[in-house]
C-alpha cells in the first residue's frame, strides 16, 4: 500500500472525478478514471490501486462492485446514499460512506483508507 502517495481508481461521475483528480494532483495522489466499466476493471488489474472508489451511480456501479467483489478487490470505498442497497459480505474491507459528502471528507477518507488498516471502519 502506498500511504504517502496513493494510487486510485475511481468509477463514478465525470464531475467528481475532475474534481478528486485536481486535489490529488495537489496532494501528491494519482487517480485514474475511465468512464466505462471495463476500462475501470482493467485500471484495477493493471495500476494495482490502494484504493478503488465507486460512486453510486445507479446499476452500472453495482456491476463494477459485483466485478471488484469477485476477484477480492480491496479495499473499496463506495459512495452511496442506500448503504442496505449494497451486498457487502461481513469482515470485507468496504467501506460506504455518504455520495453527496464535501471533497475534504472524502479526502480525509482516502488518507485513513490507505494509511490504516484496509478494515478498519471510519469514526
Amino acid at each position: 500500500m502506498t500511504t504517502t502517495n496513493p494510487i486510485l481508481v475511481f468509477s463514478g461521475s465525470a464531475g467528481l472525478a475532475a474534481a478528486l483528480a485536481d486535489v490529488a494532483e495537489r496532494r501528491g495522489w494519482c487517480v485514474f478514471y475511465d468512464s466505462d466499466m471495463l476500462g475501470t476493471l482493467g485500471q484495477v488489474t493493471f495500476f494495482y490501486p490502494d484504493l478503488v472508489i465507486i460512486e453510486d451511480t445507479g446499476a452500472a456501479a453495482q456491476t463494477v462492485y459485483m466485478h471488484l467483489a469477485s476477484v477480492n478487490t480491496e479495499p473499496l470505498l463506495i459512495l452511496s446514499d442506500q448503504p442496505s442497497a449494497w451486498d457487502v459480505p461481513a469482515g470485507a474491507a468496504v467501506t460506504i460512506l455518504p455520495r453527496q459528502m464535501p471533497l475534504a471528507a472524502l479526502c480525509a477518507a482516502v488518507l485513513r483508507l490507505t494509511q490504516d488498516d484496509p478494515h478498519a471502519q471510519p469514526a
